[in-house]
Protein backbone atom coordinates (compact mmCIF):
# COMPACT_ATOMS: atom_id res chain seq x y z
CA UNK A 1 0.00 0.00 0.00
CA UNK A 2 1.11 3.39 -1.03
CA UNK A 3 1.34 6.28 1.98
CA UNK A 4 1.59 9.86 1.40
CA UNK A 5 3.34 11.71 3.90
CA UNK A 6 2.95 15.41 3.97
CA UNK A 7 5.19 18.04 5.35
CA UNK A 8 4.19 21.62 5.83
CA UNK A 9 6.97 24.08 5.13
CA UNK A 10 7.27 27.27 7.14
CA UNK A 11 10.44 28.58 7.44
CA UNK A 12 11.87 25.16 7.22
CA UNK A 13 15.86 25.41 6.11
CA UNK A 14 16.99 24.07 9.89
CA UNK A 15 14.76 21.17 10.61
CA UNK A 16 13.70 19.96 6.72
CA UNK A 17 16.69 17.93 5.80
CA UNK A 18 16.78 15.70 9.33
CA UNK A 19 13.05 15.39 8.44
CA UNK A 20 13.31 14.61 5.62
CA UNK A 21 16.67 11.85 6.55
CA UNK A 22 14.38 9.90 8.56
CA UNK A 23 11.50 9.32 5.95
CA UNK A 24 14.36 8.09 3.57
CA UNK A 25 15.55 5.79 6.40
CA UNK A 26 12.23 4.12 6.47
CA UNK A 27 11.99 -0.08 6.04
CA UNK A 28 8.90 0.27 4.48
CA UNK A 29 9.75 1.53 1.19
CA UNK A 30 6.27 2.29 -0.75
CA UNK A 31 5.73 5.96 0.36
CA UNK A 32 5.53 9.29 -1.43
CA UNK A 33 6.25 12.12 0.12
CA UNK A 34 4.44 16.09 -0.45
CA UNK A 35 6.54 19.15 1.21
CA UNK A 36 4.06 22.10 1.07
CA UNK A 37 5.64 25.72 1.01
CA UNK A 38 3.36 27.78 3.21
CA UNK A 39 6.48 30.62 2.64
CA UNK A 40 6.44 31.05 -1.11
CA UNK A 41 10.12 29.20 -0.97
CA UNK A 42 11.64 27.21 -3.34
CA UNK A 43 12.34 23.82 -1.60
CA UNK A 44 12.66 21.99 -4.08
CA UNK A 45 15.78 23.96 -5.29
CA UNK A 46 17.08 24.28 -2.16
CA UNK A 47 17.02 20.17 -1.40
CA UNK A 48 18.70 19.83 -4.70
CA UNK A 49 21.33 22.19 -3.53
CA UNK A 50 21.65 19.94 -0.75
CA UNK A 51 21.81 16.68 -2.92
CA UNK A 52 18.89 15.58 -1.25
CA UNK A 53 16.64 14.06 -4.04
CA UNK A 54 14.86 11.20 -4.19
CA UNK A 55 11.96 10.28 -6.78
CA UNK A 56 9.77 9.67 -4.24
CA UNK A 57 8.90 13.53 -3.02
CA UNK A 58 6.92 15.78 -4.18
CA UNK A 59 6.87 19.24 -4.36
CA UNK A 60 3.43 21.63 -3.43
CA UNK A 61 2.54 25.39 -2.62
CA UNK A 62 -0.40 27.35 -0.89
CA UNK A 63 0.43 30.23 -2.90
CA UNK A 64 0.80 32.40 0.51
CA UNK A 65 2.65 32.90 3.21
CA UNK A 66 1.79 31.54 6.85
CA UNK A 67 -1.53 29.92 6.16
CA UNK A 68 -1.12 27.46 8.59
CA UNK A 69 -0.52 23.71 8.54
CA UNK A 70 -4.01 22.82 8.30
CA UNK A 71 -4.49 24.45 4.88
CA UNK A 72 -0.85 23.39 3.61
CA UNK A 73 -1.45 19.67 4.65
CA UNK A 74 -4.57 20.01 2.74
CA UNK A 75 -2.76 21.35 -0.44
CA UNK A 76 -0.65 18.63 0.20
CA UNK A 77 -3.78 15.85 0.18
CA UNK A 78 -4.91 17.25 -2.93
CA UNK A 79 -2.14 15.68 -5.19
CA UNK A 80 -1.51 12.88 -3.04
CA UNK A 81 -2.09 9.25 -4.05
CA UNK A 82 -1.78 6.93 -1.69
CA UNK A 83 -4.30 4.51 0.22
CA UNK A 84 -2.96 6.06 3.72
CA UNK A 85 -2.04 9.36 4.70
CA UNK A 86 0.47 10.47 7.58
CA UNK A 87 1.59 14.03 8.27
CA UNK A 88 5.34 14.55 9.37
CA UNK A 89 5.88 17.87 11.22
CA UNK A 90 9.12 19.76 9.56
CA UNK A 91 10.01 19.39 13.11
CA UNK A 92 9.68 16.41 13.83
CA UNK A 93 11.51 12.96 13.39
CA UNK A 94 10.01 8.70 12.71
CA UNK A 95 12.13 5.65 13.66
CA UNK A 96 12.90 3.61 10.64
CA UNK A 97 10.16 0.97 11.06
CA UNK A 98 7.16 4.05 11.82
CA UNK A 99 5.68 3.14 8.50
CA UNK A 100 6.68 -1.08 8.62
CA UNK A 101 4.61 -1.31 11.62
CA UNK A 102 1.63 0.96 11.57
CA UNK A 103 0.43 0.26 8.11
CA UNK A 104 -0.54 -2.76 7.99
CA UNK A 105 -2.49 -1.82 11.45
CA UNK A 106 -3.97 1.61 9.46
CA UNK A 107 -5.23 -0.74 6.60
CA UNK A 108 -6.83 -3.34 8.89
CA UNK A 109 -8.19 -0.87 11.33
CA UNK A 110 -8.84 1.91 9.59
CA UNK A 111 -6.09 4.57 11.44
CA UNK A 112 -3.84 4.08 14.16
CA UNK A 113 -1.26 5.91 16.19
CA UNK A 114 1.45 5.22 17.93
CA UNK A 115 2.92 6.32 21.55
CA UNK A 116 4.32 9.80 20.67
CA UNK A 117 7.53 10.59 22.37
CA UNK A 118 7.86 14.52 23.32
CA UNK A 119 11.72 15.61 22.76
CA UNK A 120 13.57 18.82 24.01
CA UNK A 121 14.69 19.72 20.55
CA UNK A 122 18.04 21.35 21.44
CA UNK A 123 19.33 18.84 24.96
CA UNK A 124 17.58 15.99 23.01
CA UNK A 125 16.08 14.78 26.74
CA UNK A 126 13.11 12.75 26.52
CA UNK A 127 10.30 14.69 28.41
CA UNK A 128 7.72 12.31 28.77
CA UNK A 129 5.40 9.94 26.10
CA UNK A 130 1.83 10.39 25.48
CA UNK A 131 1.26 7.17 27.14
CA UNK A 132 2.85 5.22 30.36
CA UNK A 133 3.25 1.41 29.77
CA UNK A 134 0.44 0.33 27.60
CA UNK A 135 0.15 -3.13 26.12
CA UNK A 136 -1.09 -4.16 22.73
CA UNK A 137 -3.14 -3.39 21.48
CA UNK A 138 -5.41 -1.16 23.32
CA UNK A 139 -7.73 1.76 21.75
CA UNK A 140 -8.71 5.01 22.47
CA UNK A 141 -12.23 6.86 22.79
CA UNK A 142 -12.98 10.38 22.92
CA UNK A 143 -12.85 10.52 26.54
CA UNK A 144 -9.57 9.15 26.99
CA UNK A 145 -8.33 11.37 23.90
CA UNK A 146 -8.88 14.75 25.54
CA UNK A 147 -6.98 13.82 28.39
CA UNK A 148 -3.67 13.19 26.51
CA UNK A 149 -1.37 15.85 26.49
CA UNK A 150 1.32 15.03 24.06
CA UNK A 151 0.63 15.34 20.15
CA UNK A 152 -1.35 11.83 18.16
CA UNK A 153 0.10 11.64 14.63
CA UNK A 154 -2.04 9.06 13.34
CA UNK A 155 -1.59 6.99 9.66
CA UNK A 156 -5.70 6.75 8.05
CA UNK A 157 -6.30 4.81 5.49
CA UNK A 158 -8.24 7.05 3.05
CA UNK A 159 -11.64 6.10 3.42
CA UNK A 160 -11.29 7.48 6.86
CA UNK A 161 -10.10 10.46 6.09
CA UNK A 162 -12.30 13.74 7.57
CA UNK A 163 -12.40 16.95 5.67
CA UNK A 164 -11.49 20.39 5.85
CA UNK A 165 -12.14 22.71 8.89
CA UNK A 166 -12.98 25.84 8.39
CA UNK A 167 -11.87 29.16 10.41
CA UNK A 168 -9.31 27.46 12.67
CA UNK A 169 -5.40 27.93 13.36
CA UNK A 170 -4.54 26.41 16.89
CA UNK A 171 -5.00 23.00 18.01
CA UNK A 172 -5.98 21.94 14.59
CA UNK A 173 -4.57 18.43 15.71
CA UNK A 174 -6.90 17.88 18.18
CA UNK A 175 -9.51 18.58 16.34
CA UNK A 176 -8.90 16.54 13.27
CA UNK A 177 -7.96 14.02 15.93
CA UNK A 178 -11.40 14.09 17.42
CA UNK A 179 -13.40 13.86 14.15
CA UNK A 180 -11.51 10.71 13.34
CA UNK A 181 -11.94 9.63 16.49
CA UNK A 182 -15.99 10.19 16.61
CA UNK A 183 -16.14 8.97 13.33
CA UNK A 184 -14.27 5.37 14.00
CA UNK A 185 -15.41 5.08 17.82
CA UNK A 186 -11.97 4.32 19.08
CA UNK A 187 -8.31 4.89 17.75
CA UNK A 188 -6.12 1.69 17.93
CA UNK A 189 -2.90 2.88 19.71
CA UNK A 190 0.21 0.82 18.81
CA UNK A 191 2.64 0.88 22.27
CA UNK A 192 6.04 1.74 21.23
CA UNK A 193 7.32 5.20 20.35
CA UNK A 194 7.90 5.38 16.59
CA UNK A 195 7.59 9.66 16.39
CA UNK A 196 9.28 11.56 18.37
CA UNK A 197 7.90 15.13 18.55
CA UNK A 198 11.09 17.66 18.87
CA UNK A 199 10.24 21.04 20.81
CA UNK A 200 11.95 23.35 19.10
CA UNK A 201 13.11 27.13 20.70
CA UNK A 202 11.02 28.37 18.06
CA UNK A 203 7.75 26.70 18.05
CA UNK A 204 5.08 28.07 19.06
CA UNK A 205 4.61 26.38 22.44
CA UNK A 206 7.82 28.73 23.19
CA UNK A 207 5.99 31.98 21.97
CA UNK A 208 5.30 34.78 24.50
CA UNK A 209 2.12 35.24 23.41
CA UNK A 210 1.49 31.41 22.86
CA UNK A 211 -1.18 30.62 26.65
CA UNK A 212 -3.03 33.40 25.57
CA UNK A 213 -3.86 32.98 21.71
CA UNK A 214 -3.63 29.44 23.32
CA UNK A 215 -6.93 30.59 25.44
CA UNK A 216 -8.60 32.66 22.71
CA UNK A 217 -8.65 29.60 20.61
CA UNK A 218 -10.39 27.18 22.73
CA UNK A 219 -13.06 29.70 23.98
CA UNK A 220 -13.99 29.95 19.92
CA UNK A 221 -13.66 26.14 19.59
CA UNK A 222 -15.48 25.38 22.84
CA UNK A 223 -18.54 27.82 21.68
CA UNK A 224 -18.52 25.97 17.99
CA UNK A 225 -19.53 22.73 20.13
CA UNK A 226 -21.82 24.32 21.95
CA UNK A 227 -23.88 26.44 19.80
CA UNK A 228 -22.78 25.96 16.28
CA UNK A 229 -21.47 23.35 14.00
CA UNK A 230 -19.56 21.16 16.52
CA UNK A 231 -16.95 20.43 13.88
CA UNK A 232 -19.13 18.10 12.59
CA UNK A 233 -19.14 15.35 15.13
CA UNK A 234 -21.78 13.56 16.62
CA UNK A 235 -24.60 14.81 19.27
CA UNK A 236 -22.61 12.48 21.87
CA UNK A 237 -18.89 14.06 20.50
CA UNK A 238 -19.75 17.53 20.56
CA UNK A 239 -20.68 17.11 24.48
CA UNK A 240 -17.33 14.77 25.05
CA UNK A 241 -15.30 17.53 22.96
CA UNK A 242 -16.28 20.43 25.01
CA UNK A 243 -15.97 18.80 28.12
CA UNK A 244 -12.39 18.00 26.67
CA UNK A 245 -11.79 21.47 25.56
CA UNK A 246 -12.85 22.91 28.57
CA UNK A 247 -9.96 20.47 30.58
CA UNK A 248 -7.64 21.62 27.76
CA UNK A 249 -8.04 25.07 28.89
CA UNK A 250 -7.73 24.78 32.33
CA UNK A 251 -4.35 23.35 32.11
CA UNK A 252 -3.13 26.26 29.53
CA UNK A 253 -4.34 29.05 31.80
CA UNK A 254 -2.39 26.97 34.85
CA UNK A 255 0.47 26.86 32.35
CA UNK A 256 0.08 30.32 31.59
CA UNK A 257 0.24 31.42 35.22
CA UNK A 258 4.17 28.95 35.17
CA UNK A 259 5.03 30.82 32.68
CA UNK A 260 4.86 34.34 34.09
CA UNK A 261 7.28 33.10 36.71
CA UNK A 262 9.42 31.87 34.14
CA UNK A 263 8.99 33.58 30.88
CA UNK A 264 11.51 30.46 28.87
CA UNK A 265 9.18 27.94 30.25
CA UNK A 266 6.98 25.95 27.23
CA UNK A 267 4.04 23.83 27.60
CA UNK A 268 5.61 20.36 26.61
CA UNK A 269 8.39 20.91 29.64
CA UNK A 270 5.47 22.15 32.04
CA UNK A 271 3.67 19.31 31.03
CA UNK A 272 6.63 16.78 31.96
CA UNK A 273 7.26 18.84 35.48
CA UNK A 274 3.19 17.82 36.46
CA UNK A 275 3.40 14.01 34.97
CA UNK A 276 7.12 13.67 37.52
CA UNK A 277 4.95 15.01 40.23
Amino acid sequence: MLVSVVIPAYRAQETLVRAIESLRAQTYAQWECIIVADDMFDYRQWLDAQQLTDARIFHADTGTIGSGPHQARLTGLKTASGDIFASLDVDDTVAPQWLEKLVPVAAFHGAVTDNTLVIDGLTHQVLYKAFDFIPDPITLNLDAFFQTTAPLVPLVRRDKMTGCISNITLSEDVIKNAQLIDSLGKLCIFSESLYAYQVMPNSLSHHAEAAREYDKSYAIYIDRCVNGDGFGLSLAGRKIMAAGLIHKRKLNQLFAAAQKENPMLNFQTFVAARIDN
